[in-house]
């Protein structure tokens, strides 16, 4: 059995929260969650992203089996 420890989705969240609220008010964020930011804009966020959630993934891999909050291995990657 587990132990009873909050999700890594929600405990990110959690941690999170204000750093968002305070991305939300970025005119760039603004313009992107009206669809209208602008496409070269957009490549570069979604390029940085790729490295971030890659980084992520390689992470949870290794934590596979020994961390409670990485359960098992997706079926996909980042990389």
């Amino acid at each position: 059995p587990l132990p009873d420890v909050p999700g890594l989705a929600a405990r990110l969240k959690r941690g999170t929260e204000a750093a968002h609220a305070e991305a939300e008010n970025v005119a760039f964020v603004k313009l992107l969650l009206k669809g209208e930011a602008p496409l070269e804009a957009y490549v570069a966020l979604v390029a940085a992203l790729r490295r971030v959630y890659g980084a992520l993934e390689r992470a949870a891999d290794r934590c596979v089996g020994s961390c409670p909050v990485v359960l098992s291995p997706r079926g996909h990657s980042f990389d």
